[in-house]
């Protein structure tokens, strides 16, 4: 690898990420449960998971840097994208793939990826560990591949999958040598990921490796978070293009059965995101698998031409999100406005998915920062459900001043409601988890007991 290119890559990361790593630490409220969760564990010298299934060896590093400022959390993630991009491109080397660093370049421009790396949560760091690991299992380095893949999983437990993929990347499986050579990577994989739970396992039992059941989306949000949600409207356009290419061309020079093992990999990822489909960000995995894969074949340079810029500019044009002053985001003049599934979004050519997600996490801070000034006036006995604000509120609380006179919740079953009121509380809720409230329950009561926090 030359030098050079590395350098440059670095200073790609550092220049694209830079403007976005400043403002909180997400919007998605699993990021800011990590911060609440490392202050937790830095107090009280306790393993404690962020969110079920845990992801130890990120929480672990947080809590010995609990008190760091924002830019500390998102700029990690963004030096783990740097270390997914090295890898990154050290395959493509490895395996043949013609113009290595424009192919890395792409990568580190997919929304999703791009997305990923400039806020607080574990997707780019698990993706590091698991290129890492395919770079040094395509290099013969089976003990280093197994530890990395078991870090991958100590950051996201469903990194394992990968694991069936590696064993079908050298031919059949089963053949003496190939099941020696797996059953060193598996072995250590499993022994360094079984290291990093245990202290989970003996405090919370086998119950630590569930999850929340969450409602099944609607089938538009399922279609558009598989599709621009990962690789935004023109990026769509070309992975879609290239993989017709590369069916149509039948042209392939990377090792059959690594081919194998990375299609694999992808049709599990995929398989598992249409059982679970809540994020875009569950098919993470895919993407540079997928990219190596449509790299390797020979492209008409004006058709080449046409889909790196159809994929650099992706993340620039053509947003969709929330049409919701309190947790969507700002749009241009230029914007329709629909309602699918019961929700009204905006379509704007003009704000792509990175200006969404920067106005998207100051347009959620903005509406915590004025329910927090309403929530100090309380002046009685209450309770706050906040719903999926309730990390975010939670760390503003924590890096201000408590009010003595509230409890802050996250949901509520009508019985809980009843024993509260019993109690003495009065009841509030932040806007719109009166109804979030009564759906993850099935009823129809918060309102009926609570009042809105304005």
């Amino acid at each position: 690898m030359k030098k050079l290119n590395i350098v440059l890559l670095f200073i790609f990361v550092i220049c694209t990420r830079l403007p976005y790593i400043f403002d909180g630490f997400g919007s998605e409220d699993d990021s800011w449960g990590l911060i609440l969760n490392a202050q937790l564990m830095a107090k009280t010298g306790e393993y404690s998971f962020s969110r079920l299934p845990g992801h130890p060896l990120q929480e672990y590093l947080f809590s010995f840097f609990s008190n760091a400022p924002v830019l500390f959390f998102n700029g990690l993630s963004a030096l783990f994208s740097f270390m997914a991009a090295f890898y990154f491109y050290a395959a493509a080397i490895f395996l043949k793939i013609r113009n290595a660093l424009v192919w890395t370049l792409i990568f580190l421009s997919i929304p999703i990826i791009w997305i990923s790396s400039v806020y607080t949560i574990d997707y780019l760091w698990a993706l590091a560990f698991i290129l890492a690991a395919f770079y040094y299992l395509l290099k013969e380095k089976l003990l280093l591949a197994g530890i990395l893949l078991g870090c991958a999983i100590a950051c996201r437990i469903t990194s394992g999958a990968v694991l069936i993929g590696f064993f079908f990347m050298n031919g059949n499986p089963f053949s003496a040598i190939n099941f020696k050579r797996n059953l060193i990577i598996g072995i250590t994989t499993l022994l360094i990921a079984v290291g990093w739970f245990v202290p989970a396992f003996l405090r919370y039992g086998i119950s630590f490796f569930g999850t929340y059941p969450l409602p099944y989306p609607s089938l538009p949000k399922i279609a558009y978070k598989f599709s621009l949600g990962v690789w935004g409207a023109s990026g769509f356009l070309a992975i879609i293009y290239l993989v017709y290419l590369k069916i149509k061309n039948k042209s392939n020079t990377i090792q059959p059965s690594l081919l194998q093992g990375m299609c694999i990999i992808m049709a599990l990822f995929t398989f598992a995101y249409f059982v679970y489909p809540q994020k875009s960000a569950f098919l993470i995995t895919v993407v540079p698998f997928l990219l190596l894969i449509v790299a390797d074949q020979p492209i008409p340079y004006r058709n080449a031409i046409i889909a790196n810029i159809l994929f650099f500019i992706s993340p620039f044009i053509i947003g969709v999100n929330l049409n919701n002053k309190d947790r969507g985001a700002d749009y241009s003049q230029f914007a329709i406005t629909l309602n699918i599934a019961n929700q009204e979004i905006f379509i704007d050519p003009f704000t792509g998915p990175l200006a969404v997600e920067k106005s998207r996490r100051i347009t959620r801070q903005n509406f915590t920062d004025v329910s927090y000034q309403n929530y100090l006036k309380i002046k009685e006995k209450s309770v706050l459900l906040c719903g999926w604000w309730t990390n975010q509120f939670t760390v503003k609380v924590n890096q201000n001043s408590t009010n003595p006179d509230v409890t802050i919740a996250e949901f509520c079953n009508q019985q809980q409601l009843d024993s509260l009121l019993q109690a003495g509380n009065k009841i509030y809720y932040l806007k719109e988890i009166n109804q979030a409230n009564d759906e993850r329950y099935l009823m129809e009561y918060t309102s009926k007991v609570a009042s809105l926090l304005e």
